[in-house]
This record gives C-alpha cells, structure tokens and sequence, in this order.
C-alpha cells in the first residue's frame, strides 16, 4: 500500500481513484479529528484554494465554516464531530474564550430546567450566533470572564442571567443560601465583584446578611 493510501485510511477515508497527486502536500499535513485554517494550511501549499477544493470534493476535508476546515475522525459508530473548542479557537484566532453549555446552568439545582442545543462562548471579539460544522455557538462579548469555569462562576451567572432565562424562575432565598454554603464563599465573592451585574451584586447582599427572607425584584 503507497503512502499516499495509508494516509487517506488514516483519516478514515477511501482512496479517491481520481485525485490528482497534486494535492498530496496538504495531505501530508492533515490529522484525523484536527481543525484547520485556510491560512494554516496555505503554508505547506503554493496552490491552496485549488488543492482545498480537491480534498474537499473527496471527503478528506470538511468545510466548517469560512476558511475553517475540518479532517473528519471515524469511529465504529461513524464519523466525529471536531472538537468545538478548536472550533472556536479556529474562529477567534484566539484561546481568549470561556465556553460552556448553558444546561450546566440546571445542574445547580436552583429551578432551571430549560435545555440548550447551544454553547455560549464569552470573548473580546465576536457577538451573535454562528454554526461551526454543524455546531451552534452564541458568541457574547465580554469585558471580563474567569479563564476556567468553575461552579461558582455559574451560580454567580445564573444570578446574572436569571432575567433573560426562556422560562420564569423564582428565586427561592433559602435554596439560594443553602447553595451557596456549598461553594468556596471567598471564590464567590471575588466572582461577584469582578463579574456580576448590580442586580446579582444586590441578591448576594441580602443573601450573605442574616434576613435574606426578602430579595431585590429584577431589573427592568
């Protein structure tokens, strides 16, 4: 079996009869499960949209957005999706980016329920919803945001975000305090002054005094 072969049954594709041997320079580069951009990979080719095109055509790439491609990864159950945080570090040129799944929002137990086929990203770049390789990502500019997603962080968010949640969630004083005796209360509050908003800054206030009985209704 040529190389040529064996680097195509890598990436789980067979080998195109047609191809030209053209297009061998990307191939070469090419790992199942990776993503790339255009500009990347215009370095090991002097004819890149040409030979782009090809791979394309063939299966060997995927498009997953523009100038963002994709070498498909196989497993017993078929084909992969990549990995959305190299979409995302693909798309933003960038690992300045917290992404995570709004349903993680539910796991705090505090009346969420609502899920999301969405992942939210907040960054210093992009703003809106795009679809990378078949995967939908809100993006939402940020001046600041933790650089690991921890679960103080989201309890702090579902603060933040509960006015704009797709569903009305009463914001139970005693549910809230018992969570948050469960996290790191020095964590919280850095999170606090550095991320919430003025209405989560005033639920944690009356939260962390000794009546919470009573919470500030949400801004308008």
């Amino acid at each position: 079996m040529s190389f040529l072969k064996k680097v195509l049954l890598i990436c789980g594709q067979r080998y195109p009869k047609d191809m030209k041997t053209t297009t061998s320079s990307l191939r070469d580069h090419l790992r199942p499960g990776q993503v790339y951009r255009r500009q990347e990979l215009g370095t090991h080719s002097r004819s890149v949209d040409r030979e782009l095109q090809a791979l394309v055509q063939s299966g060997l790439l995927k498009k997953a957005y523009y100038g963002i491609y994709y070498c498909p990864k196989q497993s017993r159950f078929g084909e992969l999706p990549p990995e959305g945080h190299d979409l995302i570090r693909a798309f933003l040129k960038t690992d300045d980016f917290l992404a995570f799944s709004p349903n993680k929002l539910n796991g705090l137990c505090l009346g969420s329920t609502q899920l999301s086929n969405v992942i939210r990203v907040y960054n210093h770049k992009r703003q809106g919803i795009f679809t990378l390789a078949g995967q939908r990502f809100e993006f939402r500019i940020r001046p600041e945001y933790p650089k690991e997603l921890t679960v103080e962080f989201l309890f702090v968010e579902f603060l933040n975000e509960r006015p704009n949640l797709p569903e009305e969630v009463p914001l139970r004083p005693e549910r809230l305090k018992d969570k948050l005796q469960e996290l790191d209360q020095r964590l919280v509050a850095q999170i606090i002054r550095q991320f919430g908003k003025s209405y989560t800054k005033k639920i944690y206030a009356a939260l962390t005094t000794q009546q919470p009985a009573s919470l500030p209704p949400p801004a308008s």
